[in-house]
């Protein structure tokens, strides 16, 4: 009797552990659902995003949720996050307020650092997060020989047929280092490898691969060399759509051109929002104040353009923003510039109700407030508003 019930014991001792060991490889295969604190369902940031690309999204989506008081340093290079939600299963981070510190120890000359890099995901939200330089990263001139975070957050595409699509960058604070010239507060370009931001990989389908309906919205950005970046492809019907940049404040930026190592981005003028060949964008109710430029460099605050011609009948929009600048340097300055290299058309835009107040050019430079030299089919400039800007140097308006 003694050794029937011990061997049932070992028996009944064996299959409980074998269970509970089926059932915890089974949970460490789930897709993640609903809320998962950090601390406590994960030690670190790191490790949640690592889970989540590892497992995916289930039912209902996912919150991986950074307590308060919980402050994080990346990853070398930064999060990469290449897991993909949807509309029924989207995907949010949540920062609380917490600082994350760019990692130190960045490959010199990488040029492809960041603190968030959105690489293929889609319908993941980015909220609340106090993003930052770290002060040891300090080396900035040569480009091929830096140390520094190039990126706040990054949209990117993990292959030529899959795009960050669907994404929103919402109240965030975004400080990097306004002395390196390629320090970007969110940049996105579907032109490049993500690690390789000077070689050319250029998608090659226009649904699952532009860096499409992207919401870039109430971001306090500053101590940045560029406010925003948005690459489209140079193939028209790849064109990257419906991406929008809305009520951000955009501060302490520009001094230096943006270098042109990047695919995509050649012109060598200083900039607070650039955008190239984006269809149906918006660039509406953000506030543009620069750091006092002293440049040779053309300044164009908020700048769109086009180097291909976009496929069929295409309606941008830039609106109710509002720039102030100042300039010591040669250079002219424009708030809001227009631009295209090629005849468009089927292009519309409408640039209307900006605010361009408190410009001072100190210098000899032109102060502009929009300009446009795109050659579009409709151009509509209306209910701008120029008030309270002056010419203290030799230039003129």
């Amino acid at each position: 009797m003694t050794q029937r019930s011990t061997f049932s014991q070992q028996w009944l001792c064996r299959t409980v552990i074998s269970f509970v060991a089926f059932f915890i490889v089974q949970t460490a295969h789930a897709q993640l659902t609903g809320v998962k604190n950090i601390p406590g369902n994960y030690p670190t940031l790191a490790a949640a995003i690592t889970d989540l690309n590892a497992q995916g999204v289930g039912a209902g989506g996912v919150v991986l949720n950074l307590l308060s008081g919980n402050p994080q340093t990346t990853p070398v290079g930064g999060y990469v996050i290449t897991a993909q939600g949807t509309a029924a299963t989207p995907i949010i981070l949540a920062g609380n307020g917490n600082i994350i510190t760019a990692a130190t120890g960045l490959s010199p000359g990488s040029c492809a650092d960041g603190i968030f890099k959105i690489v293929g995901g889609d319908y993941i939200t980015l909220t609340q997060f106090v993003m930052q330089e770290n002060a040891a990263n300090n080396v900035f001139s040569p480009a091929n020989s830096n140390t520094m975070t190039e990126w706040g957050v990054a949209l990117l595409h993990s292959s030529t047929t899959n795009g960050a699509q669907f994404n929103t960058i919402i109240s965030n604070t975004i400080s990097l280092d306004i002395n390196y010239q390629n320090a970007v507060g969110v940049y996105s370009n579907s032109r490049h490898f993500s690690t390789s931001p000077g070689t050319v990989s250029e998608i090659v389908n226009n649904t699952t691969a532009p860096n499409s309906n992207n919401h870039i919205l109430q971001n306090n950005i500053s101590n940045v060399n560029v406010g925003v970046i948005f690459c489209g492809s140079v193939v028209p019907a790849n064109m990257n759509q419906l991406n929008e940049i809305d009520g951000n404040t955009i501060t302490n930026y520009g001094g230096q051109p943006h270098g042109t190592g990047f695919v995509g981005i050649t012109s060598a003028q200083v900039f607070g929002i650039y955008v190239i060949n984006e269809c149906f964008h918006t660039i509406s109710d953000n506030t543009l104040i620069a750091a006092p430029f002293n440049t040779g460099y053309g300044v164009r605050c908020i700048m769109t353009d086009f180097s291909a011609v976009p496929s069929g009948s295409v309606t941008n929009t830039i609106t109710r923003n509002t720039v102030t600048f100042s300039q010591a340097g040669t250079a002219s300055v424009a708030a809001i510039h227009t631009n295209s290299s090629v005849t468009i058309g089927s292009l519309t835009l409408n640039v209307t109700d900006n605010l361009v107040t408190n410009c001072d050019m100190i210098s000899n430079g032109s102060l502009s407030g929009i300009t446009n030299s795109a050659a579009a089919g409709t151009v509509n400039i209306t209910g701008n508003t120029f008030r309270n800007n002056i010419i203290t140097g030799t230039g003129g308006f």
